[in-house]
C-alpha cells in the first residue's frame, strides 16, 4: 500500500537522523531528509563537551504519525475498520520540552498520554461513518506546563480524507438457463452460460479474481479482463463490475469449480466458491436398510430371481434409499410397491426426495420395487431392486423351528440327574425350520473336564442351498430354502456336565436352541486303605481307626463294601463307620477323592478289607486284606468327694481305680494346699489301698482349714492310661464371720441424729449374702436402696445407713437385723432395737368422732380417739381439758372419761381415750385439748398445727324461730306489690332458709334476721311457706294463707265476705221494694 511505503521511508530517514544526533555524529552529506519533517525552525545549540568534543543540542521533535491500517485510492485514504491504530514517534533529545502528546480527529480531542522512555506513543482513533466525513487526524505536543506546542504538530496522511469502508464485497453468479441450484450448487443437462457481477462499497473495487477448476482465467467470455484494478490513475473508482462465462468455452468435463475472489481498496476480501455439475442420468438404487436388522443392510439385488435372500424375524419398515450419483442434482422423488411372491402388487407409496420408508407386513413373501426421478426430471425404470424377501415372525417361527436329538439310555444317573454313560456317546441331530429355511446351525460340546475332545462346529446354508459341512445331510427344500436337515455329533469326553448346545438359526434372524448335560465315565475307581498306627498281624492297645479312600468321579457309598470278621469265630464283627468326607478335585475329578473311617472299638482279632464298583459298572481293585488285634481297656479312675467350693467340716475324698492289672505304683495325686494368707502347707497324706474285686480304694481327709486342689492318674500294667481325674479348688473354712453394729444401742430410744453403721468380717466372705434389714414396728420393712453407702473388699464390707429423715413417718420402733454367710456356708447374724421419736404422738378418731368432727349434732354421743406414741407417755403428764362456748374444764379420769392402753414391749404405745357424752349436754360449741409428755421428751397436744387433730363441735336441739312482720294470715293489702318481712333466727347456726310463694321458690332479700320478700297483687288470695333448716339439721317451717294483695279496691271488697254479703242482701230488698211500689202503680192505673 502506498501509505506504508511512505511511512515506513519516513520512519527511517528520522530514526538515523535521531540516532546520529544522540550521539555526536554529524549527518552524511548524502543522508536527504525533506526540511519540513525533519528540521526544527529553531536553532540548534552547540555545547563542548569535558573532552573537548563538540555536541549539538537539538531541540524535540515528532519523527512521524503513521497508521498500518490505512490504503491510499485516488487522494483519499481507506480504512477497513471503524477505529484505527496510530502510532507517534518523538525523536531523542537531552532538552525534553515534550511531554505529552494530544491526538485530534477533525479537531476534536481523541486521547492525551504521556511520553514514556521509549518516545512512541499509540492511539486508537474511532473514525466518523459516511462519505461526507473528513477525518482529519492531527498529533500535538504539549510541554510541561500542558501548553499545546502547535508548531511542532503533524498531521497523519498529510492530512487527507480518510474514509470508513464498512461493506464486505459481494458477488452474484446467476444464468439465465434452465437449471437446478442449491446454494453454491449448480446443476444442468446442457451446456450453459453464467452471469457474474461484483460489488463493493464507497472505496471501490481493487481486485477481481477468477478461477475454473484452479485455472486462472483472465477475460470474460466477452473479452474483460479480469485482476488488480489501478485506482489512482483514473478519479472514478468503480463499485460494480459484471462479466460474462460460458461453458461452452470451457473444456468438457462433467463438473467445474469455479472460484471468485473481490478486494476493495480499503482492503476488504471476500472470496467464493461456486460448482458447477452436469447431470444427464436417471437415479439408481442405494440400498435397502431394514434398521432393526442392521447386518442385512445393503443385500440388493437388481435382477428378479426365483430364489429368497432377504429376511427379517420383525415387523419392520424397509428404507429405500435412491442416489443420483456424487455430481447428480439430487433425488427429488422416490416410488416403490410390493409384489408377493406370485408377482400381484399389495401395496404402493411414493415420496419426495431420495427415500421412502415401507411397512413390510408379518410373515411377508414377495419382492419389493422401486424407481427415482432426479431434480432435472431424469427418471429411472421400475425393476426388482433384490431378490425375495421373507419376513417369519418369532411367533410363526415356533410352528416352524424344531431341533430333535436322538441318544440311546444312559447306564446310570449322576448326582445332579443327568444322563451317565460308560463309554462315548452319538446323537443324531434333526434341525427344521419350513418357513424362512435354515441358515446355520452351531454347535458346542464343552466339558469341564478332558478339555482336549472339546468341540464345536457350524453347518452354514447357502443362498443355493449348499451346506458347508459335509456331515450334514440335506433333507428338506423349499426353493433355494433348506428347511430340514440331519447329523450325528459324538461325545467323547470322559467327564461329567458335558453340556451339548445346538443352536439353528433361520434366515429370518429366529434362533432355536437346544441343550442337553450328560455325563462319561470310564475310569476306574482306586481303593486305599490305611491304619491310624502300624498294627498288622500286631495287638493295639488303643481303638483301631482304618481311614478307607476311595478315588473316583461318581461316587456313591452304597457301592462300598466293608468286609469284617473275627477271625476266632470267622463272624462279622462290630464297627463303626463315618459319615464320608468328599475331597473334590476340580483340576480331575477323577483324582476327587472319597473318605471314611472305621472303627473297630471291641477287645478281639479281625481281619478287614473293602472292595468297590462304581455306578456305571467300573471296578476298583480289592485292598489288601488286614489282620490285627485289639487291648484298649484303661484303668478307670473315680474321686468321691462332695461337690462344694467350701466346707465347714473337715470333708474326706474317696479315690477308687478300678482295673484288673493294677499298679499302684503307677498311682499318681498331685496336690496344692494353702493357708488363709496363702501360704503353702502341707498336703495331706493317702491312706492304705482296699482291693475288693477289680476296685481298690483309698481316702485322703483334709483337717486343717486352707484351701486345696489336687489331681489323680493312673497307668495299667498294659501301658493304658487312665484320664486324669481333677478336682477343683475347694476351701476348708470352720470359722464364722464377725458381725459389728456401731452409732445406735439396743434398746434405747432416740429423738436427735441417727445412723447406724454394720461392719462384718471374714477372710472367705461372700459379699452377695451380705444382708441387712430394717424393720419398723409401724411401718413395717425400710427399703434400704439408695440410702446407704456399701464399701467392700475381699473379706469385709461395711454399711452405712442415711441418717434418718426429720419426718413423721421416720418415727417408729425400729429392729435392725444384720446377717452375714462366708463362702463355706457359715452364717452369723446379730439384732438391735431401738426407737426413733421425732414428733411425738399421733392422734386418730373413730369414724363417729370423724363425722362430728366440725359440724353441729342435733343429740350428743361419746368422743373416742387414740393417742398413738413410739414411746410411752408419762403418766402424770397426761390431761384432758373441754372446753364449753370458749369457757375451758378440766375432765376428770375416770369420772368424766377413761384412758385403756395397749403395746409398749417392743411395740408403739398407744391410750384409747373414751369421754362420756354427759359432758356435752346442752345446747353450745364444745372443743377438747388432750396434751401429754412422752419418755423422748416431746410435749404432745392434739390441737398443735402439725397434729392435724382439733376436736371441735356443736351441740344444737332447738329448732329455728320464725316470725311474721308485717303479714298475718287472712289478711288483705291495698298494693301493687307487698314487701312481706318474714324474722327467722336461730340459737347456734342458721344453715338453711327456704321461702315458697303459691308454692313455687321465689328469691329473697336478707337484712339482718328479716328476709323480704315480694308479693305481687292478685285478684286471687296467695299463701307464704317459709322452712329454716340449723347446722345441726333442726327444722322449722311456718305457713301464711289466704293473703290478699291487690290495688284494687272492687277486688277486695268482693274478697271482703261479711262486707259483700251485707252489701247483696241490702242490694236485694231495695230491689223487693221497687218491683213492688211498680206493681202497686200499675195497678192504681189499671183500676181507672
Amino acid at each position: 500500500m502506498k501509505n506504508n511505503r511512505n511511512t515506513l521511508g519516513k520512519r527511517i530517514a528520522a530514526l538515523m537522523l535521531s540516532g546520529m544526533i544522540a550521539i555526536g555524529i554529524q549527518p552524511a552529506t548524502n543522508v536527504v531528509v525533506d526540511a519540513a519533517e525533519t528540521q526544527s525552525e529553531e536553532q540548534e545549540n552547540v555545547t563542548t563537551s569535558e573532552s573537548g568534543q563538540t555536541e549539538v543540542m537539538t531541540a524535540e521533535e515528532i519523527l512521524w504519525v503513521i497508521s498500518e491500517d490505512l490504503t491510499e485510492g485516488n487522494d483519499i485514504y481507506y480504512a477497513k475498520e471503524e477505529t484505527v491504530q496510530v502510532e507517534v514517534a518523538i525523536s531523542n533529545s537531552k532538552q525534553n520540552q515534550f511531554k505529552a502528546i494530544r491526538i485530534y480527529r477533525d479537531g476534536k480531542l481523541i486521547e492525551e498520554k504521556k511520553i514514556g522512555k521509549s518516545k512512541k506513543l499509540f492511539f486508537l482513533v474511532p473514525l466518523d461513518k459516511g462519505k461526507k466525513a473528513i477525518n482529519q487526524i492531527c498529533a500535538v505536543p504539549v510541554d510541561a506546563d500542558g501548553n499545546e506546542i502547535n508548531e511542532k504538530s503533524q498531521m497523519l496522511v498529510e492530512g487527507k480524507r480518510i474514509l470508513y469502508d464498512s461493506t464486505t464485497p459481494r458477488i452474484v453468479f446467476t444464468t439465465d438457463d434452465t437449471v437446478y441450484q442449491e446454494k453454491n450448487y449448480i446443476y444442468t443437462k446442457n451446456n450453459i452460460d453464467f452471469n457474474l457481477e461484483v460489488a463493493t462499497g464507497i472505496s471501490g473495487i481493487q481486485k477481481v479474481e477468477l478461477q475454473i477448476n484452479g485455472k486462472e482465467i483472465k477475460k470474460d467470455k466477452y473479452g474483460k479482463a479480469f485482476g488488480l484494478y489501478n485506482n489512482t490513475q483514473y478519479i472514478g473508482i468503480s463499485t460494480k463490475e459484471k462479466y460474462a462465462l460460458s461453458m461452452d468455452d470451457l473444456p468438457e468435463t462433467d463438473t467445474y469449480e469455479i472460484h471468485v475472489c473481490v478486494e476493495n481498496v480499503a482492503g476488504k476480501e471476500y472470496q467464493k466458491t461456486y460448482y458447477v455439475y452436469r447431470d444427464t442420468e436417471a437415479p439408481k438404487l442405494e440400498s435397502i436398510m431394514i434398521p432393526e436388522v442392521a447386518e442385512n443392510a445393503g443385500q440388493i439385488h437388481s435382477v428378479k430371481e426365483e430364489t429368497y435372500y432377504l429376511f427379517t424375524n420383525k415387523l419392520v419398515n424397509v428404507i429405500i434409499t435412491m442416489t443420483d450419483g456424487k455430481y447428480g442434482s439430487g433425488v427429488k422423488k422416490t416410488e416403490c410397491y410390493l409384489a408377493d411372491e406370485h408377482g400381484k402388487k399389495i401395496s404402493k407409496k411414493e415420496a419426495d426426495g431420495n427415500q421412502v420408508e415401507l411397512e413390510i407386513p408379518e410373515n411377508f413373501k414377495g419382492f419389493i420395487c422401486t424407481r427415482g426421478t432426479d431434480q432435472l426430471g431424469n427418471t429411472s425404470n421400475y425393476g426388482y431392486t433384490m431378490s425375495g424377501m421373507v419376513a417369519e415372525s418369532s411367533k410363526k417361527h415356533e410352528e416352524a423351528g424344531t431341533i430333535e436329538v436322538g441318544m440311546l439310555e444312559p447306564n446310570a444317573v449322576d448326582e445332579d440327574g443327568d444322563g451317565l454313560y460308560r463309554n462315548n456317546v452319538k446323537l443324531k441331530v434333526a434341525v427344521k425350520d419350513s418357513y424362512s429355511g435354515i441358515q446355520s446351525i452351531e454347535w458346542k460340546v464343552t466339558a469341564p473336564y478332558d478339555m482336549e475332545n472339546n468341540y464345536e462346529g457350524k453347518c452354514e446354508v447357502s443362498s443355493s442351498g449348499n451346506v458347508s459341512n459335509n456331515s450334514w445331510e440335506v433333507k428338506e427344500t423349499d426353493r433355494n430354502l433348506v428347511t430340514k436337515i440331519q447329523g450325528e455329533l459324538n461325545i467323547r469326553n470322559n467327564s461329567n456336565d458335558i453340556l451339548v448346545e445346538i443352536c439353528m438359526t433361520d434366515n429370518a434372524g429366529n434362533t432355536t436352541e437346544k441343550e442337553l448335560v450328560l455325563g462319561i465315565d470310564k475310569s476306574a475307581p482306586e481303593i486305599n486303605v490305611n491304619f491310624d498306627q502300624q498294627i498288622k498281624n500286631k495287638i493295639s492297645s488303643k481303638n483301631c481307626t482304618a481311614t478307607i479312600q476311595i478315588t473316583e468321579r461318581n461316587f456313591q457309598e452304597n457301592q462300598v463294601v466293608l468286609h469284617v470278621q473275627k477271625a476266632q469265630d470267622s463272624k462279622s464283627a462290630a464297627y463303626e463307620v463315618s459319615k464320608w468326607r468328599t475331597d473334590y478335585n476340580r483340576e480331575n475329578p477323577d483324582n476327587s477323592t472319597h473318605t471314611a473311617t472305621v472303627t473297630f472299638e471291641e477287645d478281639g482279632e479281625y481281619i478287614f478289607w473293602v472292595t468297590y464298583k462304581d455306578v456305571v459298572g467300573n471296578k476298583a481293585k480289592q485292598s489288601d486284606l488286614y489282620k490285627f488285634s485289639i487291648d484298649q481297656t484303661a484303668p478307670e479312675v473315680q474321686v468321691d468327694m462332695a461337690n462344694n467350693d467350701y466346707f465347714t467340716k473337715a470333708p474326706t475324698a474317696t479315690i477308687r481305680i478300678k482295673e484288673k492289672n493294677f499298679d499302684p505304683e503307677q498311682v499318681k495325686i498331685t496336690g496344692n494346699a494353702k493357708n488363709s494368707n496363702q501360704k503353702e502347707q502341707k498336703f495331706p497324706g493317702i491312706s492304705e489301698w482296699k482291693k475288693q474285686d477289680d476296685t481298690y480304694t483309698a481316702t485322703v481327709t483334709f483337717t486343717a482349714d486352707g484351701t486345696y486342689n489336687f489331681s489323680v492318674t493312673a497307668i495299667d500294667k498294659a501301658g493304658n492310661k487312665a484320664k486324669t481325674i481333677n478336682v477343683k479348688e475347694f476351701r476348708v473354712d470352720q470359722t464364722k464371720p464377725e458381725v459389728d453394729i456401731s452409732g445406735i444401742d439396743d434398746s434405747k430410744s432416740y429423738k436427735d441424729a441417727v445412723q447406724p453403721v454394720i461392719h462384718i468380717k471374714d477372710d472367705n466372705l461372700d459379699n452377695n449374702q451380705v444382708r441387712v434389714k430394717l424393720v419398723g414396728a409401724n411401718s413395717g420393712e425400710v427399703k434400704l436402696d439408695g440410702h446407704c453407702e456399701i464399701v467392700k473388699t475381699k473379706s469385709e464390707q461395711t454399711i452405712r445407713l442415711s441418717e434418718f429423715a426429720q419426718e413423721k413417718m421416720a418415727d417408729d420402733i425400729y429392729t435392725l437385723t444384720a446377717e452375714g454367710t462366708d463362702r463355706a456356708g457359715n452364717k452369723v447374724k446379730k439384732d438391735i432395737r431401738f426407737s426413733i421419736n421425732r414428733l411425738g404422738s399421733v392422734y386418730t378418731f373413730d369414724d363417729n368422732l370423724k363425722k362430728m368432727e366440725g359440724t353441729y349434732q342435733q343429740k350428743t354421743q361419746d368422743v373416742v380417739l387414740t393417742e398413738t406414741n413410739v414411746d410411752e407417755l408419762e403418766q402424770e403428764s397426761i390431761k384432758v381439758t373441754l372446753f364449753q362456748n370458749g369457757v375451758p374444764k378440766d375432765l376428770v379420769e375416770n369420772q368424766d372419761y377413761v384412758i385403756e392402753k395397749t403395746g409398749g414391749n417392743g411395740k408403739w404405745s398407744q391410750y384409747h381415750y373414751h369421754i362420756d357424752k354427759k359432758n356435752f349436754e346442752g345446747d353450745g360449741s364444745y372443743s377438747i385439748v388432750i396434751s401429754s409428755k412422752d419418755h423422748a421428751g416431746n410435749i404432745n397436744e392434739n390441737d398443735a398445727k402439725n397434729k392435724k387433730a382439733e376436736i371441735s363441735f356443736g351441740i344444737d336441739a332447738t329448732k329455728p324461730v320464725i316470725m311474721p312482720i308485717n303479714v298475718e294470715e287472712s289478711g288483705t293489702y291495698a298494693a301493687a306489690t307487698l314487701k312481706a318481712s318474714i324474722s327467722v333466727a336461730d340459737n347456734l347456726l342458721l344453715k338453711n332458709v327456704k321461702i315458697l310463694l303459691n308454692g313455687k321458690n321465689v328469691d329473697y332479700v336478707q337484712d339482718g334476721d328479716n328476709y323480704i320478700i315480694d308479693v305481687p297483687e292478685s285478684s286471687a288470695r296467695q299463701e307464704i311457706y317459709v322452712t329454716a333448716e340449723d347446722a345441726a339439721g333442726n327444722v322449722a317451717e311456718y305457713q301464711i294463707k289466704n293473703l290478699l294483695v291487690t290495688s284494687n279496691a272492687i277486688v277486695r271488697w268482693y274478697n271482703n265476705k261479711p262486707v259483700f254479703g251485707a252489701s247483696v242482701g241490702i242490694g236485694a230488698g231495695l230491689i223487693c221494694v221497687i218491683a213492688l211500689m211498680i206493681g202497686v202503680a200499675r195497678k192504681k192505673k189499671a183500676g181507672k
